[in-house]
C-alpha cells in the first residue's frame, strides 16, 4: 500500500457500523418453559433482539442490563 499511495482506515473509522451487545444462549428442553414464554419474559426484562429455533433460544441485551437478564 505504501509504494501505491493507497492507506488503510485509521482506528475506530468503521465504529459506528457495530453495535455492543450482550448475548444469552437459553437451551429450551432445561428451562421447563415453553418458548413463547421465554421470550415474553426477556421482552418485559429488555431484551433488545431474540433470535433462535426449536432448540435454543439467544437473547441480545445491552452490555449494561446482562447480569439482570441472565438472573431473570
Amino acid at each position: 500500500l505504501d509504494k501505491s499511495g493507497g492507506k488503510m482506515a485509521g482506528m475506530g473509522s468503521v465504529q459506528w457500523m457495530f453495535q455492543r451487545l450482550g448475548m444469552i444462549t437459553i437451551d429450551l428442553a432445561a428451562s421447563g418453559k415453553t418458548k413463547d414464554e421465554i421470550e415474553l419474559i426477556a421482552i418485559e426484562s429488555g431484551a433488545i433482539d431474540i433470535d433462535g429455533d426449536d432448540a435454543n433460544l439467544v437473547v441480545y441485551v445491552e452490555p449494561e442490563k446482562l447480569e439482570v437478564m441472565r438472573e431473570t
